[in-house]
């Protein structure tokens, strides 16, 4: 029984005391690593200075959702037959696509519907890093920019360079 009174005591005192304990823990709130301070009069909760958002590439949905088809100058070619240089054959989806944000027209590569290559007429004072941000590219991507033309040729799939291919799917019969 005395143990109980003890306790009690104790309980009291702590309540009573002036100094309030505090506890610091980490914690993970979607996938942010943070520090929590608490107390029992509030929670501070440090958020990081920065943040840093990961880009995705546009999907052909994407694509096609965001930008009109250009059906004038020719239906996409739906599992297009490329013919590599070393004569190899890869099939891909190619369409074409009218003015965006960034480009007064583009064409779009894309295997699996996912972007592995485009070629865009960039618009007048458009910066690469604006054009690379619309499609959702970092600039770690590899493009080409001919400034005779102002096209851009942004290459995500090796295979799909214009000097690696020999043969389009509007060259054959």
């Amino acid at each position: 029984m005395k143990w109980i009174f003890i306790l009690i005591s104790a309980m009291v005192l702590a309540a009573c005391s002036d100094s309030k304990p505090s506890i610091s823990k980490e914690v993970t709130v979607d996938n942010k690593q943070t520090q929590v301070s608490e107390s029992s009069e509030e929670i501070d909760v440090i958020e990081p200075v920065t943040e840093v958002s990961e880009l995705t590439p546009l999907t052909l949905d994407d694509f096609n959702n965001r930008y009109e088809l250009d059906t004038e100058y020719s239906e996409p070619f739906i599992n297009g037959k490329f013919e590599l240089k070393d004569g190899s054959i890869v099939y891909a989806d190619w369409y074409f696509y009218l003015e965006g944000e960034t480009f007064d027209y583009a064409t779009g590569t894309f295997i699996d519907g996912q972007l592995v290559q485009a070629q865009l007429e960039l618009k007048d004072g458009v910066s690469n890093d604006d054009m690379l941000s619309e499609l959702g590219l970092s600039k770690e991507i590899d493009y080409e920019l001919n400034k005779k033309t102002n096209i851009i040729d942004v290459v995500i799939d090796e295979r799909f360079d214009d000097a690696n291919i020999s043969r389009l799917p509007n060259e054959w019969d």
